[in-house]
């Protein structure tokens, strides 16, 4: 409704949007005051212009130094060991320890 009203017509917008068939059940956005349908409106124009800007940042090929390393000149990513995740038995022993050690304390 901003592409009609014009942007910065916040309340003229509210009203329409408490009209509109498209919101009958929409009640969290019927609600909503003009100051927040500008913040919102602000919000959504910024990610549109940021959307934007990536997608033709993109579409240009960069001659960066970076891109003329060839595959063997590429540093080798350090691999770090995954841990496995610990067996019933495992959890079992741990268990039975923790119920031993205040009874050993006992004594």
């Amino acid at each position: 409704m901003m592409h009609t009203y014009g942007y910065g017509n916040w309340e003229r917008i509210r009203v329409e949007i408490r009209n509109a068939w498209q919101f009958n059940f929409d009640w969290f956005f019927k609600s909503r005051n003009a100051s927040e349908l500008g913040r919102r409106a602000d919000l959504l124009i910024k990610l549109v212009e940021k959307e934007n800007s990536d997608l033709d940042g993109r579409s240009r090929p960069k001659s960066s130094p970076r891109a003329s390393v060839t595959a063997s000149e590429k540093p080798k990513k350090s691999r770090s060991r995954k841990r496995s995740a610990p067996t019933t038995e495992d959890a079992d022993a741990k268990r039975m320890k923790a119920v031993e050690s205040p009874a050993s304390m006992e004594a």
